[in-house]
């Protein structure tokens, strides 16, 4: 398996304003399929008692908007529904749970 390296400061970032349980990569740089305008989708998964704001995309993005600039995408979603979607083909959980790369982990 080739090791991914993430833009400096990514996770970190996201640790920060999130405190996720586990970040994954997906898309073509999880399948190594990318190009050099790729960007970087990441899933990042949360408490379930997580606030509802940090669920909402413009709030996140509000907070995350300097990743913008290294073509990060970021998706927020709940422990529960990710684990509850992981296995359901065409639920974008499954697609992570699948192809995805854990980069961050606790």
């Amino acid at each position: 398996m080739v090791s991914v390296v993430l833009p400096p400061g990514v996770i970190e970032r996201i640790v920060d304003v999130l405190a996720p349980e586990a970040v994954w990569l997906f898309g073509s740089r999880a399948r190594q399929t990318h190009g050099p305008d790729s960007d970087w989708d990441l899933m990042a998964v949360l408490p379930d008692t997580v606030d509802e704001r940090d669920l909402d995309l413009a709030a996140v993005w509000g907070r995350l908007r300097d990743l913008r600039r290294m073509r990060v995408e970021l998706i927020p979603m709940r422990r529960s529904d990710f684990e509850e979607n992981r296995e359901i083909p065409g639920e974008l959980a499954e697609a992570v749970a699948r192809e995805g790369r854990l980069v961050y982990g606790r």
